[in-house]
Formats: C-alpha cells, sequence, structure tokens
C-alpha cells in the first residue's frame, strides 16, 4: 500500500512540475525585450501584409515574424487590409 501511494504521489508532483514548466515556457514566446519603436504606413492599392512586412524585413530576418508583429500592433485577426487603412509597423 505505501508502494502505491508514494508512486502515486510522485506522478501527481511530476505532473504539477511538468505543467509549470509548459506555462513558464509558454509565458516567454515572442516575449520582447523592450516597447517597440513604431511608424505610421498607410496601405496602397494592391498591397498585402505579407509585402508591407517583406520591406520591413531585415536582411535575413523571417517576414512571417514581421507579418505577426503588425497583425498584433493593429489587434488584427485576419490579413485583410484595405488600401487606405493606417497600420502601426514597426520602425526601420
Amino acid at each position: 500500500m505505501t508502494l502505491r501511494i508514494s508512486t502515486l504521489r510522485g506522478a501527481v508532483l511530476l505532473t504539477i512540475v511538468a505543467v509549470f514548466l509548459v506555462l513558464l515556457l509558454a509565458s516567454g514566446v515572442g516575449a520582447q525585450s523592450g516597447p517597440i519603436p513604431t511608424s505610421q504606413h498607410r496601405v496602397t492599392s494592391g498591397e498585402t501584409l505579407w509585402t508591407i512586412a517583406e520591406s520591413m524585413t531585415p536582411p535575413g530576418g523571417d517576414v512571417r515574424e514581421v507579418v505577426f508583429t503588425i497583425k498584433r500592433l493593429n489587434e488584427l485577426d485576419t490579413s485583410l487590409i484595405r488600401p487606405g487603412d493606417i497600420l502601426v509597423v514597426p520602425a526601420g
């Protein structure tokens, strides 16, 4: 009986530690060291989030990360933008 209780306690403790580690790691995903400098961009005909992000991505950078950042800065649920929209974009 003692062996079963000890094994059960160990399994519960291990599960709690694993959940804590997953939550700790998840909280750091996409964390920035500080505020992102931003500017505004007026969308023109024919532009997409991808083409805007592509023009702002540094050499060797990942365009997908810039698209994600633009969507997050503007609280966009979709990638739909229209000519005339003013977007907050990463500066530089």
